[in-house]
């Protein structure tokens, strides 16, 4: 099994001076990322899923783009020679204090990472109309391949939040992987060889909460390249019994109505990209990640990387209580009283 890891802002000796208040929940000292590092080294392969090629131990992912990602975390990551994924808010670069510029975004993606989006604004994509959805999608993705002369197929979620709506986007505008903030384990049925896919014209969602199989067309079946492109797999149904065996997906909890909006159908790519070249329709569930906070103490962060499957059933258990309480209280309340009490 995978575990993939999420960041945020790092920070050195005592000062957080550089850190916002409301994102200082996320933040680690330098000396407690470096133990990390070495502790992942230790216990097996740093990389990132790649087609044709075996899933690795522990991915390393960064959100936001703070400043700290280019200053601290990659010097240390380029000393081990590890790779990260680092997804950047477009519209904090070279606007919001201690953020990344283009300067950095261009060193991160020359020194070997990879760049992915995290939206232009970080408002949460289930607070979008699908137009709102579909710019900040194509508008940060177009901002990052400018600034580093390198394709951006890759998303997180900020807050981990989407909607049926904002999943049928995601292959039109050009993403081929995409990372959401709900706790769990990536395996191997996290990814599937395409060409051994069934070949179904239309897929609707039923009411039951299964999420539809990819749809693969027959000239798309086998990429030219000659390689197996990765692609996630299908969300469960969440009956009672399994709801906490399987990887949680809370944070990115659609309504029944939403999910019966998810009909999926054969599309020609809206971008001139050949259908044959990229993910045309991954399934839909987003590869799950585990949040680094200020209090992961270095035996939770063991348990975490071991993998302790104790420990991530009780994490998919609070997330679930707290995605309950979100829900009923929306995103603009239950992010308020986040930021109060993060001060």
């Amino acid at each position: 099994m995978t575990v993939a890891l999420m960041y945020h802002a790092l920070y050195e000796g005592h000062s957080l001076a550089t850190i916002d208040a409301e994102d200082r929940p996320y933040a680690i000292d330098l000396d407690t990322f470096r133990r990390q590092l070495d502790l992942l080294e230790a216990s097996g392969r740093v990389g990132i899923p790649m087609p044709g090629t075996p899933l690795p131990d522990y991915i390393i992912t960064f959100d936001d783009g703070h400043l700290s990602n280019a200053e601290l975390a990659l010097p240390e990551l380029v000393a081990r020679g590890l790779p990260a994924v680092f997804f950047i808010t477009t519209g904090f670069t070279g606007k919001r204090a201690h953020f990344c510029g283009s300067d950095e975004l261009a060193a991160l993606a020359d020194a070997g990472m990879t760049i992915g989006s995290h939206g232009v604004t970080h408002r949460f994509f289930d607070d979008m109309t699908p137009g709102e959805a579909r710019s900040e999608l194509a508008d940060s993705r177009a901002f990052l391949e400018a600034a580093t002369g390198r394709e951006c197929r890759s998303l997180s979620f900020p807050g981990g939040r989407f909607t049926a709506a904002t999943l049928r986007l995601l292959p039109e505008t050009g993403y081929h992987q995409w990372y959401g903030s709900a706790t769990g384990l990536i395996d191997e049925r996290h990814f599937v060889d395409r060409s051994s896919e069934t070949v179904t014209p239309e897929l609707t969602l039923p009411a039951t909460g299964t999420l539809p199989l990819q749809v693969v067309s027959p000239e798309n079946a086998t990429p030219k390249n000659g390689t197996v492109p990765l692609q996630a797999a299908p969300l469960q149904a969440l009956s009672p019994e399994n709801a906490m065996r399987e990887s949680a997906m809370e944070e990115a909890v659609m309504t029944k109505s939403a999910m019966r909006e998810v009909t999926m159908t054969q599309a020609e790519p809206s971008d001139g990209v050949a259908g044959n070249d990229r993910l045309r329709w991954q399934r839909l569930e987003p590869l799950p990640r585990s949040a680094i906070r200020a209090s992961t103490s270095e035996e939770e962060f063991r348990r975490m990387v071991e993998p302790d499957l104790a420990w991530y059933r009780r994490q998919q258990r609070v997330a679930a209580v707290k995605g309950g309480v979100r829900r009923l209280l929306g995103n603009r309340l239950y992010h308020a009283l986040y930021r109060m009490a993060a001060r």
